[in-house]
């Protein structure tokens, strides 16, 4: 009789608890499905010269790019909310914090992060720990100027040594045509991509426009040339890192605002509010 009673009412309450917690258990699935992925890449994090470049700002060597360091551009934020919010609070913030850091130019902070995360049971590994070394290592052959710059990649004033130099606009605008015109179409097979990889390859060492490029428009010339050279990549990734690299370009002649990177058609400079 007590049976009777019992399975007519704990099968919706069963049923109702799974309901209830099915969106949350899911939710926390993916969150630890994209912390091993934080965890993977964070190993791959290791600078691209280990020894260093007095002449080269830190941020240059780091040549890769990570799937979770998109999910975390201030742009994208807003749309990843959920997702990012369904990690564990510590990853969030010392993974937020690490690529903020690395917007800002921030040495210091760049380097306090890594050590962070080389701590956290979910992100910690032997190569990211390496990596720590690594970046430390470099950042000691860094000029003190680099080491803090503490600004925004982008910004006018981040570059004032070069900002005023007399003729700069026209030999960028000069050169910058020439590459322009290599963007215009994606290459479809693998040899059109081989020999377009070539082309940029030479147009980066002759007449020494490579030299003019600022460290952000360097950053995208070295990711699109990767994309090239990437058997794997999809037609629309090498498209998207070309128009990327067309953006960058316009950044650098100061005909599109750094904030404007990935708007795709922004207003003239009199036209914004």
């Amino acid at each position: 009789m007590l049976k009777d009673w019992i399975v007519p009412l704990a099968v919706p309450l069963v049923g109702g608890t799974v309901a209830v917690f099915w969106p949350w258990l899911q939710a926390r699935q993916r969150g630890r499905k994209f912390e091993r992925i934080i965890k993977r890449e964070l190993a791959e994090i290791g600078p691209f010269q280990v020894s260093g470049d007095p002449e080269s700002p830190w941020w240059q060597h780091l040549r890769k790019r990570f799937i979770h360091e998109e999910i975390f551009e201030r742009e994208q934020v807003s749309g990843n909310k959920d997702f990012i919010l369904s990690l564990h609070p510590a990853v969030i913030y010392a993974v937020n914090q690490l690529w903020i850091a690395f917007d800002k130019h921030d040495g210091d902070q760049w380097l306090y992060y890594l050590d962070e995360l080389a701590k956290l049971p979910q992100t910690s590994s032997p190569d990211l720990e390496k990596a720590c070394t690594d970046w430390k290592r470099v950042m000691r052959g860094q000029k003190e100027p680099w080491r803090h710059a503490n600004r925004l990649r982008g910004d006018p004033a981040a570059e004032p040594a070069i900002a005023g130099i007399q003729g700069l606009f026209d030999q960028r605008l000069n050169r910058y045509s020439a590459l322009l015109a290599l963007t215009e179409n994606v290459p479809g097979t693998a040899e059109d991509r081989q020999k377009l990889s070539k082309q940029i390859r030479q147009w980066y060492y002759t007449d020494g426009a490579g030299l003019l490029l600022s460290g952000r428009a360097l950053r995208q010339f070295l990711e699109t040339r990767d994309a090239l050279a990437d058997s794997n990549a999809t037609e629309a990734e090498v498209a998207l890192k070309l128009s990327l690299l067309r953006t960058d370009l316009k950044i650098d002649l100061g005909v599109r605002h750094p904030d404007e990177r990935f708007t795709e058609l922004a207003l003239p400079l009199e036209e914004r509010t």
